[in-house]
């Protein structure tokens, strides 16, 4: 979008249709052709292409990919629904969609991370007094998984939640020697983002598993850990962050190992006496 306001003024009336069909329309805008383009625009398929062009893309389709990924990211749920979901599509079709959304996901999350921010999140982490942990809505699970994974470790960790204890008291010990790590992706959660914030400017140290580097999670944090969720269904996908939150975990253990096994022989003795598991 900030390509199409930079160079909007450059393009001929033809071409500023077809930029104006895409934004104003782009839920149909980015399944068309660029035949399909020109018939609803009332311009012909070359002037489609020469747009592409003229806004610097090497094509139509890289054109039409890069509204088709912005799109995808603001669609209602609703929307997404009618385009998976679609009736003519068969069950195999929607499978392989779906696993491959998630594929590309989590090599693009590889690309993204940075190894020393991963070791020295760990680091933190290992070595916080307290870990508070900050994810609500469609990010709880993750939220939960990490607090219980951390806890079986016998790493000090917190949950915060909404509607059980009054925040406020939650949060009433944060401060310097703590680590705060809050999640949230696009369309990002208010109660996620200003808890976080509230806990940085407490002095905890804070730590951002989202989407990308211009998510409202990335200004107070010290350490950021980029992970995509992109999914053309109702849902997002966290299976890419719970790769990252497998790995964080991975490294925290590694590096305390001694504590780690003596903590997991433990759990073990207790969970036979208890009989948790069958």
């Amino acid at each position: 979008m900030a390509l199409v306001r930079r160079q909007s003024a450059r393009l001929s009336g033809g071409q500023r249709r077809v930029v104006e069909f895409f934004v104003g329309h782009c839920d149909r805008a980015v399944f068309l052709t660029s035949l399909g383009v020109a018939r609803e625009v009332g311009v012909s398929e070359a002037t489609v292409v020469r747009t592409a062009r003229a806004l610097g893309f090497a094509g139509y389709p890289q054109f039409r990919d890069a509204f088709r990924g912005y799109f995808v990211e603001r669609m209602s749920t609703v929307t997404r629904v009618r385009l998976t979901a679609a009736p003519r599509r068969s069950v195999g079709e929607i499978i392989d969609r779906v696993m491959e959304s998630d594929r590309k996901n989590l090599e693009a999350t590889r690309m993204r991370l940075d190894d020393k921010a991963l070791a020295r999140a760990a680091e933190m982490m290992g070595s916080a007094r307290t870990v508070y942990i900050i994810g609500m809505r469609s990010g709880w699970g993750l939220a939960w998984l990490l607090h219980f994974s951390l806890r079986l470790i016998r790493v000090p960790s917190q949950i915060v939640t909404l509607g059980v204890d009054d925040v406020t008291e939650q949060l009433e010990g944060v401060g310097e020697g703590d680590i705060v790590f809050a999640m949230t992706f696009e369309r990002y959660t208010r109660a996620t983002v200003e808890l976080f914030a509230t806990c940085v400017q407490k002095g905890a140290r804070g730590i951002a598993l989202t989407d990308k580097p211009t998510s409202p999670l990335a200004a107070p944090a010290d350490i950021v850990l980029e992970s995509p969720t992109r999914l053309s269904s109702f849902i997002d996908s966290f299976v890419a962050p719970t790769a990252v939150i497998n790995v964080l975990l991975t490294l925290i253990a590694a590096k305390r190992r001694r504590k780690v096994l003596r903590a997991l022989e433990q759990r073990e003795q207790d969970w036979r006496r208890s009989r948790t598991y069958l």
